[in-house]
């Protein structure tokens, strides 16, 4: 069941808008200097008509921008807590708005993609030259099942002053299967849900830890996939700066900015497979067809799949799924003469792999025996007539 709320908000969607960034003609962006990885908050809705624009410049800046600076997370409007994100903690104006590093710079409205790209830049390299407290996020993500996740993330304060701060992980689907543009397009980086959403005290060269159990199943996001998943931990200080969702000076909000971001994806905690056993002919007949039959054990009880190699550059592909320890077969006909060697591996259903186990096998040249007895006996024949005169 999709999320959706009734606001009593009264949001526009403008396509350019006057700001109080200056628009600059640049086409990278020099993150050699930069303090910290930049956050940009994208405020959209599946209704409005520029905000494509908006999405595509943040696109584009971030396949460009080598190694990237930045990271995006589009809010979507209907779904509730980018909402309250937006209406909330930012105040929010109008369709489309870019919040960089917690509202540090604004940018309203949209009339083309390189325009509002340009205005991106600038404000990324703004946010970048600022100074940010010495801490450092690490984080690392499990993927257990059906959108079921473990987060594992710490902060290390390297300061000799305590740190105040917040902490938010957000949860996001890199490709979303669920809202999309007023023209069909998906958008990417989709806010979901927070994993994490808490105040931070952390003393002088200490670290905060935490883990956190998400279940996606809580929140209607059963349909997540490991492959299209993504997560961002983003740090924000306790300072309180003014902040206007409507740039210069109208609908103002408490503005706490980034002090450090990183991004995770998840991976998954699984054993690979035994080498599989694979058993049948190793000497036989070309142009002859034979079975063999193969094996594995995954410790982790997953279901498995086999790829086997004929060594006479054919091969199966993967077969499977099949279940842990059950015997399985395949047949196969050499057409050919020679020394082959089979090669089998075996993966689980986590593409989790094994080693390749090997199996030599002959298929020799047949000698065939010369039938026509009349042909023999004068060969007889001839041999013993010679061996005679030879003894004299």
């Amino acid at each position: 069941m999709r999320r959706y709320i009734t606001t009593s908000l009264i949001i526009v969607s403008l396509c350019s808008i006057i700001t109080t960034s200056t628009s600059l003609n640049i086409t990278t962006l020099n993150n050699t200097d930069d303090t910290h990885k930049i956050l940009a908050e994208l405020g959209t809705s599946t209704d409005c008509e520029y905000c494509k624009y908006a999405h595509t410049a943040l696109k584009n800046l971030y396949s460009e921008n080598n190694p990237v600076n930045f990271e995006y997370i589009t809010l979507i409007f209907e779904n509730l807590p980018a909402a309250q994100r937006l209406g909330t903690d930012y105040n929010f104006y109008a369709f489309p708005t870019v919040f960089f590093d917690g509202g540090h710079n604004v940018e309203v409205g949209a009339s083309s993609t390189e325009s509002v790209k340009n205005k991106y830049n600038s404000a990324i390299e703004t946010c970048g030259g600022r100074e940010v407290a010495d801490i450092d996020i690490s984080i690392s993500v499990d993927w257990v099942d059906d959108g079921k996740i473990d987060i594992y993330v710490s902060v290390k304060n390297n300061e000799i002053t305590s740190y105040q701060g917040n902490i938010r992980i957000y949860v996001l689907e890199k490709n979303s299967t669920i809202w999309f543009d007023k023209f069909t397009n998906p958008y990417t980086n989709a806010f979901l849900y927070y994993a994490l959403n808490t105040d931070l005290n952390i003393g002088p060269e200490e670290t905060w830890q935490d883990d956190i159990n998400w279940d996606g199943k809580q929140y209607n996001f059963d349909f997540l996939t490991r492959e299209n998943t993504k997560i961002v931990a983003a740090v924000f200080n306790s300072e309180k700066n003014q902040g206007y969702a409507r740039p210069p000076d109208q609908n103002p909000f408490d503005a706490y900015y980034i002090e450090d971001l990183e991004i995770a994806t998840p991976t998954v905690n699984s054993n690979p497979p035994n080498n599989p056993k694979i058993h049948g002919k190793t000497k036989g007949k070309s142009g002859d067809e034979y079975e063999y039959t193969f094996s594995t054990v995954d410790p982790d009880g997953d279901d498995v799949y086999y790829w086997i190699n004929w060594g006479d550059e054919t091969n199966t592909g993967w077969l499977g799924p099949f279940s842990s320890g059950d015997e399985q077969s395949a047949d196969h006909t050499w057409n050919k003469v020679g020394d082959f060697k089979i090669r089998i591996k075996a993966k689980d259903v986590n593409d989790v792999g094994c080693d390749y186990e090997k199996l030599n096998v002959q298929m020799p040249k047949i000698k065939h025996i010369i039938g026509n007895t009349m042909l023999f006996n004068l060969l007889k024949n001839n041999l013993y007539k010679s061996f005679k005169i030879f003894l004299g």
